[in-house]
């Protein structure tokens, strides 16, 4: 009777660790999906994604040298407020791992000192340690 007890135990246990861990990349999707929402729908960036990421230090995170800042929309420009207009569009979310989340698309903008809108593909992968955002890199 022990060897079906400890089965029953193993199998209940497998089962709620994999509920958990699905459980726990949804949250993380969740919470990136929010941070673009966020900065499309409601234009309070800073202090939304900021609540949703308490870890990450933005002006440590920084764009490429290499990068054409008058005509690419780096987020943690976005972050500093120097990109309005903000428009996300072709979203796709791919969950790399139980701790990255991937998105791409499209981000159209403007700066608030020039008329043109600008739009560029781009690529953003978060990564997460206990359902905190701890990690960030940008590729465009």
């Amino acid at each position: 009777m022990g060897n079906f007890r400890d089965y029953l135990v193993l199998v209940l246990w497998v089962i709620t660790t994999t509920f958990t861990l699905q459980a726990q990349e949804s949250l993380n999707r969740e919470t990136v999906e929010q941070i673009y929402e966020s900065l499309q729908t409601r234009g309070q960036g800073t202090n939304d994604v900021a609540g949703l990421a308490p870890e990450m230090d933005w002006k440590e995170v920084g764009a490429s040298n290499s990068v054409d800042h008058r005509n690419t929309i780096s987020f943690p420009e976005v972050m500093e407020n120097r990109w309005g207009s903000l428009e996300f569009r072709d979203l796709v979310f791919e969950e790399m791992n139980k701790d990255e989340i991937r998105v791409t698309g499209t981000v159209s903008g403007r700066q608030p000192t020039e008329c043109e809108h600008i739009a560029h593909k781009f690529r953003h992968s978060w990564s997460f340690r206990k359902g905190k955002i701890v990690g960030f890199l940008e590729e465009f």
